[in-house]
């Protein structure tokens, strides 16, 4: 949502949503549950219930709350630039 190219998607939905989410503090290991989807969705911002189980992009764990804010209003400029260790068997 962060790329969108509608900018209220980038600056309402998206950033509200993750910052919503990065408040929430949790202990210990975050269980993955899969989210149900709605396939009636209009928009896919609405194929999952977002009040359901609300977690942190991981990817973004390490960018500040007003980096974020900036990757919406400039359409994630610099979100693709962001390198992280992988770990890969070869």
């Amino acid at each position: 949502m962060l790329t969108d190219s509608e900018p209220y998607i980038r600056e309402l939905v998206a950033v509200h949503r993750i910052l919503k989410a990065h408040s929430i503090q949790e202990n210990g290991f975050r269980l993955f549950q899969l989210p149900t989807v709605k396939f009636d969705a209009i928009s896919y911002t609405d194929l999952i219930d977002w009040l359901e189980n609300i977690t942190y992009p991981p990817i973004l764990k390490s960018i500040p709350d007003e980096d974020i804010r900036l990757f919406a209003v400039q359409k994630a400029y610099g979100l693709y630039y962001i390198c992280y260790v992988t770990h890969t068997s070869g």
